[in-house]
């Protein structure tokens, strides 16, 4: 897809980025326009996420740019910035998906909503919204969590952080994948293992540094 800008961000849509989302509700094959319904949710709560990273970067002076692919989203803007601001702008991507996931079980609690794909719309929205939100605050990299908790320990103890994140990455990774074998979640259990291997690659390209 073309890049566009929207509210002064360019912004570009991968076509991996459908083919995840189709993916994602594979359950719906049978009902097109759930399954259309569930895609435009994904995209707008993507979006979100991705914006209020874009926002605040901007809001600091940067200049943001948006990448929406196949593993979800990616807000890229230059680096030269202060640790503590970039902290905040690693956290303002969870805590604006967290605030629309918040926002629509309210309007959900208040409303009584009749149509049926309206309904629809409403409760993946939520899960969407707060469960990916939660999940991504988890400290493992690549993950939003991830590098908020880099962040965080070379803002306070000063010195980089990205080795002990990274093991702490490869541990929770093996975790997730043991978690999803016992559940039988095919899905889950393919990513944590491309987090654990990114994890791995990471803390071999520090190691190689040292």
């Amino acid at each position: 897809m073309r890049p566009f800008s929207l509210f002064g961000v360019p912004v570009r849509i991968e076509f991996s980025f459908l083919l995840l989302a189709v993916f994602l509700g594979f359950d719906l094959a049978s009902r097109p326009d759930r399954l259309l319904v569930w895609c435009l949710v994904v995209l707008f709560s993507v979006l979100v996420h991705e914006f209020g990273h874009a926002m605040t970067a901007r809001r600091f002076g940067l200049s943001p740019a948006i990448l929406i692919h196949g593993m979800g989203g990616t807000t890229q803007f230059s680096s030269d910035t202060t640790i503590g601001r970039h902290l905040l702008i690693t956290l303002a991507g969870p805590f604006a998906g967290l605030s629309l996931g918040v926002a629509v079980l309210l309007l959900r609690s208040t409303l009584k909503i009749e149509h049926e794909l309206i309904r629809f719309a409403v409760e993946r929205a939520i899960w969407v919204n707060l469960g990916w939100s939660v999940f991504n605050l988890l400290p493992i990299l690549p993950l939003d969590g991830g590098q908020a908790t880099r962040q965080f320990i070379a803002l306070v103890f000063r010195r980089d952080a990205t080795s002990v994140v990274s093991v702490l990455g490869v541990l929770l990774s093996g975790g997730l994948i043991l978690l999803a074998v016992f559940a039988r979640q095919i899905f889950m259990g393919l990513v944590a293992l491309n987090f654990l291997i990114h994890n791995v690659r990471v803390l071999r390209a520090q190691r190689a540094q040292q």
